[in-house]
């Protein structure tokens, strides 16, 4: 029983998470304009820039729910976010399937890269 309510919960979470990725994927394409001019303006820009720095998180915390509840081993050091993405690259015999592809892996390495470029120039814009 205990097992059970632990996988429902898992179950929840990761569908939730899934869901809030692909409401972040549509804000993304309603805040893009068709068949937009160069440059874009300021706040089309920031907007879409806060929204992708959203969907990497959303990204992050997915992988997050699947450690935790498969391989209930997340440690917290220095790069830790790009070995919990390389992570989801490889399967664990036993436990789950690989669950990026090496080219998954590059955008979302890209994408990671973006945010924290994106909390650098929000701290300094703020301080």
């Amino acid at each position: 029983m205990v097992e059970e309510n632990r996988l429902a919960i898992f179950l929840g979470e990761f569908d939730y998470q899934v869901k809030e990725i692909n409401r972040i994927y549509e804000i993304i394409q309603t805040r893009t304009p068709p068949n937009h001019k160069n440059p874009m303006p300021d706040e089309v820009v920031e907007s879409i820039g806060y929204w992708l720095h959203n969907l990497y998180c959303a990204y992050e915390d997915l992988f997050k729910i699947i450690c935790s509840f498969w391989e209930n081993n997340i440690s917290s050091n220095s790069g830790y976010h790009t070995s919990l993405l390389r992570r989801m690259v490889f399967a664990i015999e036993g436990i789950r399937p690989a669950l990026l592809s090496q080219e998954s892996l590059r955008v979302l390495d890209e994408l990671r890269g973006f945010r924290y470029l994106f909390r650098q120039a929000v701290a300094s814009i703020t301080s």
